[in-house]
């Protein structure tokens, strides 16, 4: 019982708009961009890509915010993404090169519900097959900028 009451006492949850550390580092030590802030890490890591209106209203508790920010490490130094959108079989993937954008997660999971953490490795070579299959069935809202983000990640 007292085990149970250490726990709560310890993990005090804090406001999601508290988050503000800085994510430059973990942004080039993983080789990706689309995120900011650490709230939009957390946010992204959690299949969230756009700001939730009751954002004021949400918390986080200290290890989710850890696993979910700049604690977060990829699981595999393969490339992460698909195969039906990468081309690549189950058996011989290749090493990742960079990590997966914000924007490229999102189209991602658009294409085939699968989810891909911002920061998975990705290989280079696959982002045109990404692109390629996604311009065909996905039309973009945005301008120039975000295809160009899209392809090189920065």
């Amino acid at each position: 019982m007292d085990l149970i009451q250490d726990r709560k006492i310890s993990c005090q949850v804090i406001p999601l708009v508290s988050c503000n550390k800085n994510i430059t580092c973990h942004k080039k030590l993983l080789k990706f961009s689309g995120c900011d802030t650490e709230i939009e890490l957390i946010l992204a890591r959690s299949a969230c890509f756009r700001t939730p209106v009751n954002i004021q209203e949400m918390t986080i508790c200290p290890l989710h915010r850890e696993r979910l920010g700049i604690g977060w490490r990829r699981s595999l130094r393969q490339c992460s993404v698909p195969e039906e959108l990468s081309g690549h079989d189950g058996t011989s993937k290749q090493k990742a090169e960079r990590g997966c954008t914000l924007l490229q997660s999102k189209l991602i999971l658009e294409a085939t519900e699968k989810f891909v953490p911002v920061g998975s490795g990705k290989q280079m070579f696959y982002v045109l097959n990404i692109s390629s299959i996604m311009l065909e069935s996905y039309r973009y809202e945005s301008n120039c900028n975000d295809l160009k983000h899209f392809y090189t990640g920065y």
